[in-house]
């Protein structure tokens, strides 16, 4: 830059003043005197090339550490998944980078089948290529580093510029640590950088148009730009950047003075447009077309998209599918009320009743689009009406409500009218239709709010205005009086839906869109866009308690600092020359000026459509979406450093195209002063050194506590393990702590000698662990109290503590004579009363503290814990069924009860037993079902979480428990704690400050480890203090839980509030309405023994392995005529006579085998004998005899790869039959001691039709293996 300053000089009249942008101009039609400065090549290709491989190694450093799940890699590793699953999911982002990785891991071997579960799962454990996965994004970011070398020299800056801008991405903390996950930033950078770089060469062969080379590079700059956008959605910020610099172009070459014709203009405008807008869209909507291509079959975005998407795909279970909204003909008692509810009932039907004569010929008539119809609410016998009268939560909508039939007649017609027109007849599940008053022209339409009390807590329904309204559409679920499993065994296999591509990316587009923007929900790391330059706040991604490893997404301070000021010094500097022109002064040279605002400018505006946009944005937001504004910060910041420490540029860097008279203020040679190299390498040696400091918060590496405190450099940093602990000086402990050995040596004495009492007593109450009352007579029944063992004192150890702690007196005077007046007054005065009394208060609140986790229970929780095992007598000859019905006496003695009912989903319907009966006792009971033990089920079935959800409801209902009662049903796994933190939102907005929290249950369904994993789940930071806090709380509350049916003899009451459950909302209205709010609790009941379970008919081996099972593993078996299938050692199945074989997949902990029936002895089904003549296997002779059922069991197969039915057996599991057979016998055997009808159930239709995938691999049995 020059140092002095000038007039500016005045052309003459009529000269132009425009100057042609020289950065970007290639032209050599004027000759080679004129060529652009060529800097040394050699010297350029030596150090990209040594930066590249920095930027490898930097990159790929440790890249296997963690072996686990970081941060969210638990979606995008599971969305890889879906694509080499095929079944169809959901997300906000475009599919480009999900593709690319689902590409590598298909390389790789990946099957796809981990679903990425959870943040610290171990990837070796699921046979993850996770390596590979993530080196397509850490190799994606060394070409990164290329890249902004190639664009500062592409753009004229001096080799030590480009080598600053490069290392300074190089060592960024932020980068590293996000561009080696498998993530999807590391791809979006990749191609905005990519575009960046093609728009620059484009524009540099500005004055060569249309030759191969512009078009080349125009064409690529689209393609980037559109692979830009193709991976996540904020691409669209550079489609802005290239659309302003375009446009601007464009309005250059508009320019009379440019010397254009129109019809030269409008080529150039065509060719822009062909290559930037028509290109890009095609590419944009390939990947779409991929994307559809492959997921192809159900899976978990089913539910996001219109059930006329859904059919289109393969195992789509429209007819389990579940609706966002009922009518509900629940009527008051003055015909008035017509509310929305979520889960449908018998007053759930309406009759549709055509208002024109048919002729039908006793054939039923469908319901078409644009039909006007009448309906009748079939339980009450009147008919749906709305009229000009306000809704009563709603006044600016019509009330719905239902007359009379024959009254009304004109306000009771309703028009249907189809979501899509091309639909013509309307289907159950398939069909969206709006219901269209006739008389007033609003839409029926469901509020989503509840009513209050008076409405039952349902949703309202009225007349909605706006009848274009997209949330006016409704699907009917059922047809009273068909069985849709009836329906379609006599029909072939259901062909797929069509649904039109552009059709299906409109939707899919607008769904992403309208998610995106509903990503709202607070997080405890979302920052707001004004902290992120100066990392106020950083992104916890993973951690690891036992090494105190953690990696914890920040910047390099040093270098996003220095970036700030950047930007500063760029706007200060604009502005100066602004208000020194406006005075006739130059301060910069124009060449200077020119790359100044060509090229700087440019970073600065890709730089601020990068960031400023995420200020208007309602959504959740992160501190990684500023990385693509950091990265282009420090192309800004190295065109900064060109500017103030460099005299000059290297101009031109593409040839001049003017009159030659014009190079006198176009060429110049860039003067670099040799302290230039050291301002660089300076800074550059403090990147590298805050890097360094940073590395273990990248690299996930082991710390210290120390260190892990000393990197929490910002207050705004919430690093794991780093809480703050309280402690006195270094000159209080080491000067008070003598006096305070020497003065209580008795106390410290007493502290550190144990005593113990030789008294035996009975405490009060029952056992904290089983419930059972505790009883010190009979060692063979529950809760019996071992006395406590007469031990002598320890006098040897605390003397041994004592001499490490206390002073003599001669000591103790010889160190006081040493110390200077300050500090012997201190120790002499009024101050060491006070500091005694403290340490003494704080070494009893440490003793407190370690006894409030002490708790008295009984021998057999004691064994139990610990051993795994008990002496005790089992709980089925202790507590009879009529002392366990009596702990359940609330549900008649108690109003509307909140109840959580738990059931095993693995053992439907035995592990619900009676409750279905015992809750039907109240009607009013408000009843939460949570299924247990979901992390049984096989991964895939995770696809289908709402169909199950439906499965469960129908199969209750069935049971005979009112569906009306069950207010929600939740998968968890209590073991693992999925899905318990939304059970317990859902209870506390269902509670009331009066109601305690009911868990009920058959034996070993999980309710006392569900119980235990609440206590896990509190509510609030998890820093040391509170980790100590739950721990203690584990302990004093703690449920005793083993494999032992029955384990919890009595009631066990824990308190809401050390929960968290019981900060109440509407406490004080309550209060005001006089009722009494005392501590309310979470009542743990004892089990109800189903006696006809087949778990105990087990060993106590047996059921550790039945109760103890880890993820059920599904093999399929073939099975002929003639031959057996036997679940060791409680169940044989005989297949008699079946048309075709029948293909068995176990879902059973028990161990199967088959064989042939004549082998089995006929009579006495594996009578023991003490000896087996027939069966080789001696395991399976373990009971006294089997039975076989009198009924033989008929089923027929409708489809060739999913299962038909299940074959369920209380307390062992399931069987799945899948394949086309006709009328297939088949004969049951169970142990002679139960009843069949209660042991063995039917379940049609089945709870997972989908995991049989008809591999080879899944075909065991007698040696023989099939194809599909």
């Amino acid at each position: 830059m020059s140092n002095n300053l000038r007039q500016r000089r005045v052309e003459a009249d009529g000269a132009s003043t425009k100057h042609p942008d020289v950065d970007f101009d290639d032209s050599k039609k004027y000759g080679n005197s004129y060529v652009p400065v060529q800097n040394n090549r050699r010297a350029h290709k030596l150090a990209l090339s040594l930066l590249a491989i920095i930027a490898t190694f930097v990159t790929f450093y440790k890249i296997w550490n963690p072996a686990e799940v970081v941060f969210d890699e638990v979606h995008f590793g599971k969305f890889a998944g879906y694509y080499l699953q095929r079944t169809y999911y959901f997300d906000v982002h475009p599919p480009l980078a999900k593709l690319m990785i689902a590409a590598v891991g298909y390389m790789l071997g990946f099957d796809g089948k981990y679903d990425f579960a959870n943040i610290g799962d171990d990837y070796h454990d699921h046979d993850v290529p996770y390596i590979g996965l993530r080196s397509l994004p850490a190799t994606l970011n060394v070409f990164c580093t290329a890249l902004i070398y190639l664009i500062m020299k592409e753009s004229g800056y001096s080799l030590i510029i480009c080598v600053l801008s490069t290392a300074m991405y190089i060592f960024d903390n932020a980068m590293v640590t996000q561009n080696r996950l498998i993530l999807l930033d590391s791809m979006l950078v990749f191609y905005m950088l990519s575009t960046i770089y093609a728009y620059i060469r484009f524009r540099k062969l500005r004055h060569k148009s249309f030759s191969f080379q512009w078009w080349l590079w125009l064409l690529l700059t689209g393609f980037a730009m559109s692979m830009t956008v193709s991976v996540k959605m904020v691409g669209l910020f550079l489609v802005a950047l290239i659309g302003f610099s375009v446009i601007y172009d464009l309005w250059n070459l508009l320019d009379i003075n440019y010397g254009l014709t129109m019809k030269q203009f409008m080529n150039h405008f065509y060719a822009r447009a062909f290559s930037l807008i028509i290109v890009p869209i095609f590419v944009y909507l390939f990947w779409f077309y991929v994307h559809f291509a492959i997921l192809n079959e159900s899976g978990p975005g089913d539910s996001f998209m219109s059930t006329r998407f859904q059919d289109t795909l393969k195992f789509s279970p429209l007819k389990m599918a579940a609706l966002g909204k009922y009518e509900d003909g629940r009527v008051s008692s003055t015909g008035q009320q017509v509310t929305g509810v979520m889960e449908s009932s018998d007053n759930c039907f309406w009759r549709i009743k055509p208002t024109i004569p048919i002729e039908n010929n006793g054939e039923p008539v469908p319901v078409r689009n644009g039909d006007i119809v009448q309906l009748e609410h079939v339980v009450t016998g009147t008919n749906l009406l709305t009229h000009d009268v306000a809704s009563p939560w709603m006044p600016t909508n019509e009330e719905i409500t239902t007359v009379p039939l024959n009254t009304r007649y004109e306000e009771t017609l309703f028009k249907i009218v189809f979501e899509d027109e091309d639909d013509n007849i309307l289907e159950t599940h398939m069909t969206p239709f709006r219901l269209i008053h006739e008389d007033t022209k609003v839409a029926v339409w469901a509020h989503n709010k509840k009513l209050p009390e008076w409405g039952l807590g349902h949703l309202e329904v009225n007349g909605n205005k706006n009848a274009i309204d997209s949330t006016n559409y409704w699907v009917a679920q059922e047809i009273k009086g068909k069985n849709a499993t009836e329906i379609n065994s006599k029909k072939n296999e259901k062909q797929l839906g069509h649904m039109p591509f552009i059709k299906k990316f409109i939707e899919l587009q607008s769904k992403m869109i309208s998610h995106n923007a509903g990503l709202t929900k607070p997080h405890p790391y979302q920052s707001t866009p004004i902290t992120w330059p100066f990392m106020i706040r950083g992104v916890s991604y993973w951690s690891k308690e036992d090494t105190r490893s953690q990696i914890y997404l920040t910047g390099n301070l040093f270098g996003w600092y220095l970036s700030v000021g950047g930007i500063a010094v760029f706007a200060g500097i604009m502005f100066a020359d602004v208000l020194a022109r406006r005075r006739g002064i130059e301060p910069i040279d124009e060449p200077v000026r020119h790359r100044l605002l060509q090229s700087a400018g440019f970073f600065f505006t890709a730089w601020a459509l990068h960031y400023l946009p995420f200020f208007f944005m309602g959504r959740s937001l992160f501190l990684h979406h500023y990385l693509p504004a950091a990265t282009l910060n420090y192309l800004l910041l190295g065109a900064m450093y060109q500017f103030i420490f460099i005299d000059g540029i290297d101009s031109p860097v593409s040839f001049v195209t003017r009159q030659s008279r014009t190079l006198r203020f176009m060429t110049m040679k860039a003067e670099i002063p040799k302290k230039v190299y050291a301002i660089v390498l300076v800074t550059l040696l403090f990147q590298i050194g805050m890097f360094v400091f940073l590395a273990p918060l990248t690299y996930g590496l082991p710390m210290s506590l120390d260190e892990v405190r000393s990197h929490q450099i910002l207050g705004g940093w919430k690093l794991q393990y780093a809480a703050s602990r309280t402690c006195k000086s270094a000159l209080s402990v080491a000067l008070i702590r003598p006096y305070i050995s020497i003065q209580n040596r008795s106390f410290y004495h007493q502290q550190n000698i144990r005593t113990y009492t030789t008294e035996t007593t009975i405490p009060s109450g029952d056992c904290p662990g089983c419930g059972a009352p505790f009883q010190i007579n009979d060692p063979t029944q529950p809760g019996y109290l071992v006395g406590k063992k007469e031990e002598k004192q320890n006098k040897k150890k605390p003397q041994k503590k004592l001499q490490k702690k206390t002073l003599s007196d001669k000591e103790y005077e010889e160190i006081m004579a040493n110390l200077d007046e300050d500090s012997r007054a201190l120790l002499e005065g009024s101050a060491v009363t006070e500091i005694d009394m403290k340490e003494k208060e704080r070494e009893e609140e440490q003793v407190k503290q370690q006894t409030l986790s002490k708790r008295i229970i009984c021998q057999r929780c004691h064994e139990l814990h610990h051993y795994h095992k008990s002496t005790t007598e089992s709980s089925p000859e202790f507590l009879r069924a009529s002392q366990q019905y009596g702990s359940l006496e609330f549900l008649k003695t108690k109003q509307d009860p909140l109840v959580v009912a738990v059931c095993d989903i693995t053992d439907l319907p035995g592990s619900l037993g009676h409750l279905p009966q015992l809750l039907a006792q109240n009607l009013g009971a408000r009843v939460h079902l949570a299924a247990n033990k979901f992390d049984l089920l096989p991964k895939s079935s995770r696809r289908h979480e709402q169909r199950i959800r439906d499965w469960i409801v129908q199969h209750v209902k069935n049971l005979g428990l009112p569906t009306k009662q069950v207010a929600s049903v939740t998968l968890i796994s209590a073991k693992k704690g999925w899905g318990v933190t939304s059970l317990m939102h859902r209870l506390d907005r269902e509670r009331r400050p009066t109601d305690d929290i009911y868990l009920v249950g058959c034996t070993n369904v999980g309710k006392s480890a569900l119980v235990n994993k609440f206590m896990t789940q509190i509510r609030g930071s998890l820093d040391e203090e509170g980790r100590r806090l739950k721990e203690q709380l584990k302990a004093k509350y703690m449920i005793t839980s083993s494999a032992i049916p029955g384990t919890t003899m009595g009631t066990i009451k824990i308190p809401l509030h050390v929960l968290g459950m019981s900060a109440d909302k509407n406490r004080e209205a309550w209060e005001k309405r006089r009722f009494v709010v005392r501590e309310r609790y979470l009542i743990d009941t004892p089990g109800v023994i189903n006696e006809q379970q087949l778990i105990h008919q087990l060993s106590f081996d047996d059921q550790k392995k039945v109760v103890n099972q880890k993820e059920i593993l599904p093999i399929t078996f073939k099975l002929e005529p003639g031959k057996s299938l036997l679940l060791k050692p409680i169940i044989r199945i005989d297949l008699l006579e079946s048309s075709h074989p029948v293909l068995f997949t176990v879902f059973s902990p028990l161990s199967p085998h088959i064989t042939r029936t004549e082998k089995l002895p006929p009579a006495y089904a594996l009578e023991y004998k003490g000896h087996s003549r027939l069966v080789k296997d001696d395991k399976v002779l373990r009971v006294d005899s089997l039975k076989a059922m009198d009924e033989i069991v008929r089923v027929n197969g409708i489809h060739s790869s999913h299962a038909s039915v299940d074959f369920s057996f209380a307390g062992a599991g399931w069987l799945a039959l899948t394949g086309l057979f006709e009328n297939a016998k088949f004969r049951i055997w169970i142990p002679k001691e139960l009843d069949a009808h209660k042991v063995f159930t039917i379940r049609d239709p089945p709870l997972l039709p989908y995991e049989f995938k008809g591999s080879i691999r899944k075909f065991y049995g007698s040696g023989e293996r099939t194809n599909k």
